[in-house]
């Protein structure tokens, strides 16, 4: 009969204790936008070497968060002479990682549609960089 109380003690006690952790794996879920977010911003420029009619090359550089982040897109919007860009880091692990800022650097090809003065925006994660270039080709 002790026998049987302990067993039933146990069996009880170890079912909460599952619950309860389940529980807490349940609340632990980071919401996405803990992972989607923007990249450090350091310089913006132009690539003069390339030489396609229409069309520009802007050589982005910049940090991620840490090593846990990978570049996952750069948002590009042309609103007539203004050019607005974004790079957007993603988190590729759940894991905590030490927190060291890593650099990169990429490149996005533009078509412009006409000549003149444009202004290039990089909006970072702290700060906004502008560069102006006068496209003639």
């Amino acid at each position: 009969m002790l026998n049987s109380l302990g067993i039933l003690f146990f069996l009880i006690l170890t079912a909460c204790s599952a619950q309860q952790k389940q529980l807490k794996e349940e609340k632990s879920e980071i919401p996405m936008d803990k992972y989607m977010q923007k990249a450090y911003v350091n310089s913006i420029e132009i690539d003069h070497e390339h030489a396609v009619e229409n069309e520009i090359k802007i050589i982005i550089k910049g940090q991620l968060p840490s090593p846990a982040f990978k570049l996952d897109e750069i948002d590009i919007v042309v609103e007539g002479r203004n050019i607005f860009l974004t790079p957007y880091v993603v988190s590729n692990t759940k894991s905590s990682v030490i927190q060291v800022l890593i650099p990169f650097q990429t490149s996005v090809v533009i078509t412009l549609k006409s000549r003149g003065e444009y202004k290039v925006f990089l909006f970072g994660r702290k700060e906004t960089l502008e560069l102006h270039y006068l496209f003639s080709n």
